[in-house]
């Protein structure tokens, strides 16, 4: 674990960029992620995500992203920018370091590890997080869209130099 330590400092610098874009600009990389979420749903899926919001932070960057669904799709906007008279509250929230979600886009590690170690973190409806949780284990991770290989591709660049000076 101590390995990371370097790499997780750096790598928030390199994200937060993700925190300024605007939502038009954030759409290709959102859309193609929620689409590949609808695909596998099934019946029960969305009879169970229906009215409810997961809120995906990551906490380094201080940025989330809340999901739900309308008319059985799925939407979602980064909680910076929601502006509604009502705020919306999470069912459920995965938190944990842009770092952390990397490993779980990546496969680097098992999924309950990140938990289990604390590095990703579920507060709320634990039933809603963990199905959330087990619905992002059904996608296929090759046809992820191309940026999230590009930031695993220098996210494993970085922690292999960073290893090296240390």
């Amino acid at each position: 674990m101590k390995k990371n330590k370097p790499l997780d400092k750096w790598l928030p610098l390199l994200a937060m960029p993700i925190k300024l874009l605007p939502a038009r600009l954030l759409q290709p990389v959102i859309h193609p992620c929620l689409l590949m979420i609808e695909k596998v749903l099934d019946e029960n899926d969305w009879k169970f995500f229906n009215d409810k919001w997961i809120e995906i932070n990551m906490s380094d960057i201080q940025w989330s992203v809340l999901i739900s669904t309308r008319n059985r799709q799925l939407f979602c906007s980064p909680t910076h920018m929601l502006f509604s008279q009502k705020k919306i509250v999470a069912d459920a929230t995965i938190s944990g370091t842009t770092s952390s979600f990397l490993k779980l886009v990546d496969q680097q590690v098992d999924p309950e590890s990140l938990f289990f170690q604390r590095q990703l973190k579920l507060s709320g409806d634990t039933e809603l997080g963990y199905w959330f949780k087990a619905i992002l284990d059904r996608i296929d991770r090759n046809k992820l869209p191309s940026i999230f290989k590009g930031m695993s591709d220098l996210s494993n660049k970085l922690q292999t130099r960073v290893l090296k000076t240390v």
